[in-house]
């Protein structure tokens, strides 16, 4: 096979890479003077006698007697030197006003369907082909180009209107070899595609492209891929056909490369690379609408795949259920995300699935253009209302947008490379569903990509299969979690993305937002117009901002032209979230809801479509519209949200919420969070608090621990941890006082999952156990005294606060006992044992332990989620506690809380602990040990603070163990006071959070 045969058949499957000279631009400009690179030396040279004769005059000369390109390269140097500051004015007065005469051969380049890059520093390649520039010096840029990710010109040696990028002199050339990533970028490209150098000449003609084949073949001596250089006939070195670069020759005449280059691509492969051009097009807008990162469109319009899209996650299962095989399997039978490469290469159906506003279209669109680039020559049609009227809605779709590009009938070959994107196929029984389905199987497309919805996957799946012989592949949308928060950050706030990613994500949990690519573009969005989250004293305000967002006219692109203010689509949502409230129903009939809202807007005079505001609220993804013609809320935060508004500004609604506060909880919250300042509230939680029966605790946990007597190298240096945990706490378990700082940090409590929870409680109160009515209570009477920091009654939320740390002590007894009933305990703790697990005694000693260790965490997490924060930090320091029942328990669960909210007068506190509290479990194995790790980790501890912190330790130590004498006591303390110190000093290194 001749070097021509080969070149064809690199074009055919699109392993070509276009390079482009000024051979090119001679070509494009009819010979103007300065399209070479001679001719622009000696242009600038003249423009130098301006500045400098005598300069300009030795410029000359040596220009006169150049041999080598290193020569002109050094000529170049002394000349942009010479220009100083008008070197950039220059470029732009010669490169920059050069003309386009005769864009043809543009035009056959572009025909190839390969990425076209140059050393030129022109845009006449743009001008004729209405692209864009790509260059060196943004190596994310090229290699788009390269993955036909971008269909800009990628400029290896600069753009004239770009200075910075231009390389002219031997100091730019030092830069561009020096610049890691944009060597990698040229390296990679050259080892793995077909280079087609096209307009570049030998010798003197070509300097910027001798030098770059020259430093190829020096990296790549013995590379199996050959790559060639177009030249006239005259100029083919049939020596070249052994080296990296072949010369294949065009013609007679430079005229005839046109022709050549159009010759090179049958008339069926040219149609296909351009029909496959315009599919990506038509994907780029369709991503670009969907875009919420980035609003205005001059900005939307440079952006490419890579830009909008963050890599959605596949897998093999739905999240939840992923998330429970990663865990209880196996590791060899642990499941992993999916590529989809594989699959689409080889072709046949498959299905993306979601949750509703998961990101499926943006997944959907986003595979579309994977397939794209591996699958040579093919085109991508996407079809998003397959369930449309008519007898073919999917086939129409297909065939519209065929005579749209002018194919009327394609033939089979052309309808074979197709790629066929289904968007929003849902199941129902209706004939039009089935049309779809029909048309998605007897479409002769070689690779099928069909979006639905989660629940909808499987009988869709199982459908397919009956009807068609080719492989169904399921795969299901992963959540978002921080590390894709933090690549969406980093699009639009570079430097920071950490710490904007981590506020986002703060939100999402503690509000249980969907971790959907919207929704954090939103939040990422807020973060920055200046919302830092974090400070936010309120989730509820943040949550409010959010919503904001949603509603504005000009964020979310929706099918309706409603003239609503965001006002206005605020009082229909508050009207609509206490209706729900009203009827304790989290979602209603459509028909019955518009007509309401229908005498709502009569009632107000409003003149607006009751229906168009009902579409608009769902194309924002604030209310949902389910199958069954019933409308809810998308997300139960935004009814909470919606209806503590209500009763901040209603006082007949507030009082319907306040007569059941613990179902409508979360309604009560917000109120408190939007007021911040009502004393009514706080009455009702302080009635509901006498839910709890307060007496004295019965459980472990608060019970006065069995001192054990202490070994003499109980915290000496030959010590390993495995013999600490052998005589820590109790001496119930070799685990016993063992608690992994990673529990500790409130995940317990607050579960990032996205699903949502229901806006109501569903479950009637007398039905549940006392621990779990324990739970309701605590939480929302914490949330609302934390929340209510601006009510001026003191003596009101001492009382208060008094009640919800003797009921945490309550709840903490209560889930004592709750998880000793759990059936299948020893299931869980025979698991975690391991070989151990034949070991009766050792499987009942660490059950006991768990049954007290876990809720002290639940405990923990709640506190500082609920309760700590920094406007009850003065008072529960000031707090008296010894005239309420378990006064003593709840002294630990008030520096509990200022600790868990990072307030040193915890500190203060540890005096306040009374003997019989010291002495229990959750002081000894549990307290003791985040005590401890804020001694080697707060940073905003004094060192008087840290003195009092190791007495308080002290004290645990002398109440835990029984020593041999006085001698051996003061040996024990003083090992522990060393260790202290040392680990202070190596406090990074990993290790257990008790050890006492």
């Amino acid at each position: 096979m001749d070097a021509k045969a080969r070149l064809v058949n690199a074009i055919a499957s699109q392993e070509v890479i276009v390079v482009t000279g000024t051979g090119v631009t001679m070509a494009l400009t009819g010979g103007a003077e300065t399209s070479t690179w001679m001719g622009l030396i000696r242009d600038g040279v003249a423009r130098a006698k301006l500045i400098d004769v005598d300069a300009a005059t030795i410029l000359e000369f040596r220009l006169e007697h150049a041999k080598t390109a290193d020569d002109l390269i050094g000529i170049a140097h002394d000349l942009k030197r010479t220009l100083g500051a008008d070197f950039g004015r220059w470029l732009a007065l010669s490169v920059g006003a050069l003309p386009l005469k005769s864009p043809r051969l543009a035009q056959a380049i572009a025909g190839l369907g390969a990425p076209i890059m140059t050393t030129n520093y022109d845009q006449l390649l743009e001008k004729a082909l209405g692209r864009g520039s790509a260059t060196w010096s943004r190596p994310s840029d090229m290699r788009e180009v390269i993955r036909r990710e971008s269909r800009a010109i990628g400029h290896l040696h600069g753009v004239y209107n770009d200075l910075a990028s231009v390389v002219f002199s031997q100091g730019d050339y030092q830069r561009i070899t020096a610049d890691d990533d944009a060597q990698a970028t040229q390296t990679a490209a050259f080892s793995i595609k077909t280079f087609l150098f096209i307009g570049v000449g030998d010798g003197l003609t070509d300097p910027n492209f001798s030098p770059m084949v020259t430093a190829f073949e020096q990296r790549f001596p013995s590379s199996a891929h050959t790559h060639f250089r177009l030249c006239v006939d005259g100029d083919v070195d049939p020596a070249s056909d052994l080296k990296s670069v072949v010369d294949v020759g065009y013609g007679s005449r430079h005229d005839d490369l046109a022709s050549f280059l159009e010759g090179l691509v049958d008339p069926a492969t040219s149609s296909h690379a351009e029909l496959g051009a315009k599919s990506r097009r038509l994907l780029l807008d369709a991503l670009r609408d969907n875009s919420t990162l980035w609003r205005d469109t001059e900005t939307l319009n440079e952006k490419s795949i890579k830009d909008l899209v963050v890599p959605p996650i596949f897998l093999p299962e739905p999240h939840d259920q992923y998330v429970n095989s990663a865990v209880l399997n196996a590791e060899k039978d642990k499941p992993t995300p999916l590529d989809l490469a594989e699959k689409m290469s080889e072709g046949g159906i498959i299905i993306i699935a979601g949750e509703e506003s998961s990101g499926v279209s943006t997944a959907l669109g986003y595979s579309l253009s994977q397939a794209l680039d591996l699958r040579p020559l093919a085109h991508a049609l996407l079809v998003k209302n397959p369930t449309a009227a008519g007898v073919h809605p999917v086939a129409r779709v297909v065939e519209r947008a065929y005579r749209d590009w002018g194919v009327g009938s394609p033939p089979q070959e052309t309808q074979a490379r197709l790629i066929l994107g289904v968007d929003n196929l849902r199941y129902d029984e209706s004939s039009r569903f089935q049309k779809a389905l029909s048309d998605i199987v007897a479409s002769p497309a070689a690779l099928k990509i069909v979006g639905v919805r989660q629940g909808d996957a499987v009988i869709i799946a199982n459908l397919l299969k009956e009807q068609t012989d080719v492989e169904v592949t399921v795969v299901f949308l992963g959540r978002f979690s921080d590390g894709e928060a933090r690549e969406l950050a980093r699009r639009v706030a570079p430097g920071r993305e950490d710490k904007v990613a981590s506020y986002v994500m703060v939100v999402i949990r503690e509000k249980n937002l969907p971790r959907t690519p919207f929704t954090i573009t939103l939040l990422v969005d807020l973060v920055q117009s200046g919302v830092l989250l974090q400070k936010q004293e309120s989730e509820i305000a943040v949550l409010d901002q959010y919503l904001d967002l949603l509603l504005n006219t000009d964020y979310v692109q929706t099918a309706s032209e409603l003239t609503m203010t965001v006002r206005n689509k605020r009082l229909v949502l508050e009207l609509l979230a206490r209706r729900f409230v009203e009827k304790r129903e989290d979602k209603g009939s459509e028909p019955e809801i518009t007509e309401w809202l229908r005498a709502q807007f009569e009632e107000l005079g409003w003149d607006h479509n009751v229906q168009d505001c009902v579409n608009d609220l769902v194309d924002r993804r604030v209310l949902a519209r389910s199958a069954e013609t019933t409308l809810r809320f998308q997300r139960s935060a935004y009814l909470e949200l919606m209806a503590g508004i209500a009763a901040r500004d209603d006082a007949e609604f507030r009082a319907l919420v306040f007569q059941f506060p613990i179902q409508l909880a979360s309604i009560v919250r917000t109120y408190t969070a939007m007021t911040r300042n009502a004393v009514d509230v706080l009455d009702v939680v302080e009635r509901e608090i006498k839910r709890i029966a307060i007496a004295p605790p019965t459980g472990g946990i608060f019970s006065s621990i069995r001192k054990m007597d202490a070994r003499h190298e109980l915290f000496s240096d030959d010590n390993d941890a495995e013999t600490e945990r052998d005589h820590a706490g109790e001496g119930q378990s070799k685990g016993d006082g063992v608690v992994e700082r990673k529990g500790l940090t409130g995940s317990y409590y607050d579960d990032s999952s996205d699903s949502d929870s229901p806006a109501f409680l569903t479950t009637r109160i007398e039905d549940l156990s006392e621990a779990r009515v324990a739970m309701l209570v605590v939480d929302l009477a914490s949330r609302v005294l934390r929340d209510s920091d601006e009510v001026r009654d003191q003596e009101l939320k001492e009382r208060i606060l008094k009640k919800v740390l003797v009921a945490w002590v309550a709840f903490a007894d209560l889930w004592e006992s709750e998880m000793a009933g759990i059936p299948d305990l020893d299931d869980v703790v025979s698991t975690f044992l391991g070989e151990d697990a034949d070991d009766e005694e050792e499987v009942e000693r660490l059950k006991l332990f768990l049954i007290k260790l876990l809720p002290s965490i639940i405990t923990a997490a709640g506190i500082r989620y609920c309760l700590s924060g920094p406007g009850l930090a003065t008072r529960l320091v000031q707090l008296k506690l010894d005239d309420v029942e378990n006064g003593g328990y709840a002294g630990l669960m008030r520096t509990l809380a200022l600790l868990q909210a990072e307030n040193r007068r915890w500190v203060e506190t540890l005096d306040y602990i009374d003997e019989t509290s010291l002495k229990t479990f959750f002081s000894v194995s549990f307290f003791s040990a985040l005590a401890r790790r804020a001694y080697l980790t707060a940073t905003y501890l004094t060192d008087s603070d840290r003195d009092k912190i190791r007495d308080f330790l002290r004290k645990v130590i002398e109440a835990r163990y029984n020593f041999d004498s006085v001698q051996h006591r003061n040996k024990v303390l003083n090992d522990f006071e060393a260790k202290l110190r040392r680990d202070r000093l190596d406090k990074n290194r990993p290790r257990l959070a008790i050890e006492l």
